[in-house]
């Protein structure tokens, strides 16, 4: 199965594509075209156009959580697609949801009023399900691992008060191949563990061939400090022992160093992708 990365935080090392702090992914499988989450903005578009791929034609578009910059895209997406149903978490309606990482307190919650005003395409999620013969979404995601400690400035707003977000609106894609599973996180901020356990266990595919998306693993700052190198180690060391087949596709929120850490430990098994990079797994 081949996958494009339609935009990114990492510029395209020779291409003059758009880039941003957000994601999208385009994928073709089980005879649909496919879009995983919208990015920041329209910016993902473009880049779609100047790559060839045409999103009027796209038959779903699966949004990983809430943020912005996996929804901001949506609006000007349902502009040029009149038929793609869109599928996003039944726990997201009726909750603000707002980032505290940087001191301020900045509301990244998506434009629900795209969602009011195309309410016939919208199709919410409170399970995990099948969406076609080898596609399923993933909800409902365990915490038998733990959870990105940058989780820790993200809130829901609840009755007038800010709530830790235990992202329970966040899902995931798996999809079934010859060759093991496939799957597509956004942020994996149920952790990048959590959202691989729990998609062998629904599908009951063992062998997981690639996981895709972000990790939320950002670099600190003089302000903020996360996973130490100790707690990124086990995490790659983790990954490479109960998925060995694995390849990790990442970028988007796992930050520089915790790409190093990663690649240290998984090799030719992981690997940094930017707007517009494409890979075919076989």
């Amino acid at each position: 199965m081949k996958f494009t990365l339609l935009i990114d935080n990492n510029y395209h090392p020779e291409k003059a594509l758009l880039s941003e702090h957000g994601i999208s992914i385009y994928f073709e499988t089980d005879g649909y075209k496919w879009l995983f989450d919208t990015g920041n903005s329209s910016q993902f578009i473009d880049n779609a156009n100047a790559l060839g791929i045409d999103l009027s034609d796209v038959d779903f578009v699966l949004l990983s959580h809430v943020h912005k910059d996996h929804t901001g895209g949506l609006a000007a997406f349902l502009a040029i697609n009149t038929k793609a149903r869109v599928l996003l978490s039944a726990h997201i309606p009726g909750h603000r949801y707002f980032s505290l990482r940087h001191g301020d307190r900045r509301n990244i919650t998506m434009d629900v009023s795209v969602l009011e005003k195309h309410s016939d395409r919208i199709q919410w999620i409170d399970k995990s399900a099948y969406i076609s013969d080898h596609v399923t979404v993933i909800a409902n995601i365990h915490n038998d691992f733990p959870t990105p400690k940058a989780n820790s400035k993200l809130f829901i707003e609840k009755n007038g008060e800010l709530v830790p977000d235990a992202f329970k609106h966040e899902i995931a894609i798996a999809v079934g191949t010859e060759g093991g599973l496939i799957v597509f996180s956004g942020c994996a901020h149920n952790g990048l563990l959590n959202t691989i356990r729990s998609s062998v266990e629904f599908t009951g595919i063992p062998q997981v061939k690639a996981c895709i998306g972000g990790t939320h693993l950002p670099d600190k700052s003089d302000k903020m400090s996360y996973e130490s190198e100790e707690d990124i180690l086990a995490i790659a060391r983790q990954v490479k022992d109960l998925y060995p087949e694995m390849t990790l596709f990442t970028g988007h929120c796992t930050g520089s160093n915790a790409q190093r850490i990663l690649k240290s430990v998984l090799g030719d098994k992981m690997d940094v992708f930017y707007s517009g990079y494409t890979s075919e797994i076989k």
